[in-house]
């Protein structure tokens, strides 16, 4: 049986954050500060983040993706684990992204994982909704 819970976000100006974690083959973790991004197709990390854990391989796989500035590509990559609104999935794909120190976040959350997890994301109530064990 499925029940629904309650996470807050935390709104900083329009801009909502969760925390979250990722795993390293070698059983590091980390726990994440991720930006709630309903326009990004896939979940997204900061590159030095998975070059830390080994995550990334210098030839392996590059998509394109429309940033800012236009076309760019970055390496899609499987996190041994990544954990979020109570939910965890294991060998997830994610985007490596080089993010400025200064973005104050790790990585975005996308629709990827909130598709996934049938989340519900109330703007007026700062809170997403998950139904757990779906």
């Amino acid at each position: 049986m499925s029940k629904t819970v309650i996470y807050a976000v935390e709104r900083k100006d329009f801009l909502f954050y969760v925390r979250g974690a990722v795993g390293a083959n070698d059983g590091r973790s980390k726990v994440v500060r991720l930006l709630v991004d309903t326009g990004a197709r896939r979940t997204v990390l900061s590159l030095r983040l998975l070059r830390e854990f080994g995550c990334v391989n210098e030839l392996g796989r590059k998509v394109s993706i429309i940033a800012a500035g236009g076309v760019i590509q970055v390496p899609l990559v499987k996190v041994p684990w990544f954990s979020c609104l109570g939910n965890q999935i294991d060998n997830f794909e994610v985007l490596g992204l080089d993010l400025p120190r200064s973005a104050e976040m790790d990585g975005l959350l996308g629709m990827d994982f909130l598709t996934q997890m049938n989340a519900i994301v109330d703007i007026k109530a700062l809170e997403i909704r998950v139904k757990n064990g779906f």
